[in-house]
């Protein structure tokens, strides 16, 4: 049998072929008081030839490292980011190359886990290098408080919106009902009102609250392993309503699908790929490229940076819970993405 490819992309998606060698628990004999003891310790079974190899596929996205079976693409492993202590390459004794070194503690652990995978064609600092950029997303991301905050904010200036529309709408009935009824009659008190109520919102207005939808649901594919009650996918069904609403009140999908900033994340959609309805999914596709397509996909000057403005003057605190400066998450991911695909062309064209 010939050699694996280096790397495979499945569904937009960076899978790695690499090799299981063996996995220790810290404190878990006399001789493994660290990673320095793990790694002697492999050298030792090197020599004496026992280790078992398994070939697994490893993924890394912004909330976590999974491991799956390469024939059945069953889930091995789950690992957390906030669960990942340590992430390099090292060279055991025993070695000509590198490999992979992963140090895992659940909260659940009281000592942590080393694993060691071979990484004889892709090249563990290759690895290294992806994990740790995504580690250094996660960190520096704030925290889920903060991304809560940052949606409800949004939330509230579409329910606004939708209310404002509600109202219009209400009112151009009333009026459309009157015009019908009393043909010719004198004008009553409150029209003047009425009609001024009746008119809809502005382009701008329209334009600003579809993006924050879009916004939405990136803000949400990065809460997904965070929220639970309601869930992001409760929360992206409960969006599908007032965007229906917009939609509808702006004439078609004609409107929305020009509609560029923000662009959304590969991680939004591949959330929305997997939970929704066929009603939605009908309704997210009419709204065209823009709105079913990362931003991955299109030319990088195609759409300029996204910042979210709000109707109450509220803007996100210029520190992150660690202290450094705040980063839009959603800017954050599309640049983490950015990244996972330079290291996935890279191995394509190997």
């Amino acid at each position: 049998q010939g050699p694996r490819a280096v790397g495979c992309v499945i569904s937009h998606l960076l899978f790695y072929i690499l090799q299981h060698l063996v996995t220790f628990s810290i404190g878990e004999e006399d001789d493994l008081a660290s990673v320095e003891d793990a790694t002697r310790k492999l050298s030792v079974m090197d020599a004496q030839g026992k280790i078992w190899v398994q070939e697994m596929l490893l993924q890394v996205n912004g909330s976590s490292i999974k491991l799956f079976d390469i024939d059945s693409k069953d889930e091995l492993e789950n690992y957390g980011l906030a669960a990942v202590a340590r992430c390099e390459a090292v060279r055991p004794e025993s070695r000509s190359q590198s490999l992979l070194l992963l140090v895992c503690q659940d909260p659940t652990q009281l000592k942590p886990d080393v694993h060691f995978f071979e990484c004889n064609l892709v090249g563990a600092e290759l690895i290294r290098q992806d994990i740790n950029s995504a580690l250094q997303d996660f960190k520096s991301g704030g925290n889920t408080q903060r991304k809560e905050e940052l949606l409800n904010r949004v939330f509230d200036d579409v329910e606004a919106f939708v209310g404002k529309l509600q109202k219009s709408a209400e009112a151009f009935r009333v009026l459309d009902q009157r015009k019908r009824s009393a043909r010719g009659r004198r004008r009553e008190p409150g029209e003047g009102l009425l009609t001024i109520r009746a008119r809809p919102p502005s382009q701008e207005e329209f334009e600003d609250a579809l993006a924050k939808i879009k916004y939405s649901f990136s803000i949400l594919a990065r809460l997904q392993s965070n929220i639970t009650n309601p869930t992001s996918e409760e929360l992206i069904h409960f969006l599908f309503n007032p965007l229906k609403m917009i939609v509808e009140s702006s004439g078609g999908p004609e409107f929305a699908s020009e509609v560029r900033n923000p662009m959304l994340t590969l991680e939004a959609v591949t959330l929305m790929r997997g939970c929704l309805g066929e009603k939605e999914a009908e309704l997210w596709h009419s709204l065209g490229d823009n709105w079913i397509r990362p931003r991955l996909d299109f030319p990088r000057d195609y759409a300029a940076p996204y910042t979210p403005t709000f109707r109450s003057g509220w803007e996100p605190p210029r520190l992150d819970s660690s202290g450094q400066p705040w980063e839009d998450p959603v800017e954050m991911q599309h640049r983490h993405e950015e990244r996972r695909a330079q290291v996935s062309n890279s191995l394509l064209n190997q």
